[in-house]
């Protein structure tokens, strides 16, 4: 089992290096030096002289042979370039066996009873798959809100391709470029091969695809929670977006919810 969490790892580890232009080991190895130098000085008490950083370090993990310690992950994902947005959902979806070792399996869909809690907001919620926000779960007031979004569909396929998305979701490109960077950001080496080129043809044909798959959203705006609506009446209304990781037990899927702001004013 640990063989099998620190191999997926380090599947991850390579890919997202690669794709992030990191040919050369030693010169993710030299990077990974300067940030560690950075907070040894500013964090000085933390035991960041006790890391050591080497391309042969890297080497063993990416084959599997080496499980990066927290301080050696937190090097890679900085010099590497992934948002702290995304860094807690890859720490839980590279070691799903870990959790089981006090869980058991870990629930891949929403049970009969996270669907009466669902039920009970009074607010739109729904319960997306983690990384690839396929739609598990909703309440009426969710499927209402989104007109032809279903349960079964992918939220980030159905945000490309809907007119009525692009028309009435005021920031629809922001939202839109979120969810799919997270996936191209999380997916690679923990999504099965297959799903996630699946995904990719699917997105391929819409023009902005290639820009929200190969780019991140500045941090401050991944952070962003507003979803800017349209009304049919020319007015806009804000909701405020939350997204909520089931712990009690941990699933393998995550619980999203709007609220929506009544003091809010826009002027389009």
């Amino acid at each position: 089992m640990a063989g099998d969490v620190s191999k997926r790892l380090g599947l991850y580890m390579r890919e997202r290096r690669k794709t992030a232009g990191w040919d050369s080991l030693d010169r993710l190895a030299e990077k990974m030096e300067e940030i560690r130098k950075l907070k040894e000085k500013s964090q000085p008490h933390m035991g960041w002289d006790e890391v050591t950083v080497g391309a042969s370090n890297l080497a063993k993990q990416e084959s599997g042979l080496r499980w990066p310690t927290p301080k050696m992950l937190a090097l890679w994902f900085e010099a590497v370039g992934i948002s702290y947005y995304y860094r807690d959902q890859i720490r839980k979806l590279m070691s799903p066996e870990l959790w089981q070792l006090d869980w058991g399996e870990l629930p891949t869909m929403p049970s009969a009873d996270n669907m009466k809690v669902l039920r009970s907001y009074g607010t739109p919620a729904a319960y997306l798959s983690e990384p690839m926000w396929n739609l598990l779960g909703a309440n009426d007031q969710f499927l209402e809100m989104f007109p032809g979004l279903d349960v079964g569909m992918n939220v980030a396929e159905w945000m490309l391709s809907s007119d009525w998305a692009r028309l009435r979701i005021h920031n629809w490109r922001l939202r839109t470029h979120i969810l799919i960077a997270a996936v191209a950001n999380i997916g690679r080496g923990i999504v099965p091969d297959e799903e996630l080129q699946k995904f990719i043809d699917n997105c391929s044909e819409y023009p902005e695809f290639d820009h929200f798959w190969t780019t991140d959203p500045p941090e401050h705006l991944v952070l962003n929670t507003d979803l800017i609506m349209r009304m049919p009446d020319k007015t806009y209304r804000r909701y405020i977006s939350g997204t909520t990781h089931l712990y009690h037990p941990p699933t393998l899927f995550s619980g999203y919810s709007l609220t929506y702001d009544p003091e809010f004013e826009f002027a389009a």
